[in-house]
């Protein structure tokens, strides 16, 4: 598999000739709509290092339970936000199924996290996984999550949403809704005009094996408006609310002595001295990659691309970190790791017309790293 030369030097920053040869390729057309998107999503005050008060919508449960008896069990996690809608408009044949697989089958993860799929893609990856890892109930080793409902305008009128795949069999799902970013007012005339709206979720499920150990997949909305808060009280800014609910369902996990890891673009740095939304998770976990003393130590490597920057100037490093792997807990030094990988740059661009331009065009298949990690940590056994 090719991927694109991040050189190391920079954390990953990408090389002059490269940004000039991906400026005049059909991505920039491609990622033109997504890049609209996020700046009416984003407001100035995205940008303020002031402290965020909306932090405060969240109440400390106290100390965690004695969780009991534990085991140490090691877990590794692969986690791609893919944009396989803006980028790859829901089409299976640009080469980010098989790169995904590819990456997935040498990586060898327990744990598989994809935000921004189509259903389509999922179902791809999720089949070719099966293949060579000898799967024969595909569906007992993955869970998909729609967000955004089938014919609202993207994924070729296909399901979009979150997926999380694992080389153990999974119990039972279950899916979180978290705050809307959204009015009613305005799911009415966007569903009215056919494109409906993103209802954010967390996805998690258990190995069928382990009930008191769940992994979770997750998507925090870019936005940074103001709305009024689902459990009442002032306006909060809507990012922030889904941050704290997060934060509520993983304390209630602690409270009937689970373990978890959770994957996914938080659209949040990992930087609490400016962006202080993250506060609320933080306090209570590890995040995988922040001991790495070559990239950022304490803050962690790049994940995602502009506009992505739109969420705020970078703490470390050219380009911000958003893309995170969590666990319960101050983790010790050594129990954990992770790395981002540099994104393949060999996907077939796809036009506004949802068809594969001619002649072909290779460009960067998604705007995000995927992220590797492991973790050692205490599973309660009782």
């Amino acid at each position: 598999m090719r991927t694109a030369e991040l050189p190391s030097t920079a954390e990953g920053s990408i090389p002059r000739a490269a940004r000039a040869r991906r400026g005049r390729s059909t991505l920039a057309a491609v990622l033109g709509a997504a890049a609209l998107a996020l700046a009416i999503l984003f407001t100035a005050g995205c940008q303020s290092a002031a402290p965020d008060a909306d932090a405060d919508s969240y109440v400390d449960p106290g100390p965690d339970p004695d969780p009991g008896i534990t085991v140490a069990q090691t877990y590794s996690v692969f986690h791609w936000n893919v944009a396989g809608s803006a980028i790859h408009r829901g089409r299976t044949d640009t080469g980010l199924v098989q790169d995904a697989i590819a990456s997935i089958t040498a990586a060898q993860p327990d744990f598989i996290s994809f935000n921004e799929i189509c259903q389509d893609q999922y179902e791809a990856i999720r089949d070719g996984l099966a293949e060579v890892s000898g799967w024969t109930v595909p569906d007992a080793h993955a869970r998909f999550a729609v967000t955004r409902d089938p014919g609202t305008g993207i994924c070729r009128s296909g399901g979009f949403g979150n997926a999380l795949l694992s080389s153990h069999e999974l119990g039972t799902s279950e899916e979180y809704l978290l705050p809307k970013d959204y009015t009613k007012g305005e799911k009415a005339r966007l569903s009215a005009a056919g494109r409906g709206v993103e209802d954010r979720k967390m996805l998690c499920a258990p190995p069928a094996d382990q009930p008191r150990m769940k992994f979770c997949t997750v998507h925090i909305t870019g936005s940074n408006r103001a709305l009024p808060a689902p459990r009442g009280g002032s306006q909060r800014k809507v990012n922030s609310q889904q941050l704290a609910e997060v934060a509520r369902i993983l304390d209630s996990f602690a409270k009937a002595k689970q373990a978890y890891l959770v994957a996914g673009d938080f659209n949040a740095q990992p930087d609490l001295k400016q962006y202080v939304r993250l506060k609320p998770l933080m306090k209570r976990h590890t995040e995988l990659d922040d001991n790495n003393a070559a990239h950022c130590p304490g803050y962690g490597t790049w994940t995602a691309l502009p506009p992505r920057e739109a969420a705020g100037q970078p703490a470390c490093g050219p380009h911000p970190k958003i893309d995170l792997i969590i666990a319960r807990g101050k983790l010790p030094a050594g129990a954990y790791s992770a790395q981002a990988q540099n994104i393949p740059a060999d996907c077939k661009a796809v036009g506004p017309d949802n068809q594969i331009v001619l002649p072909v065009s290779r460009v960067y298949c998604s705007d995000h790293r995927a992220l590797t990690g492991r973790a050692t940590i205490q599973v309660p056994t009782g």
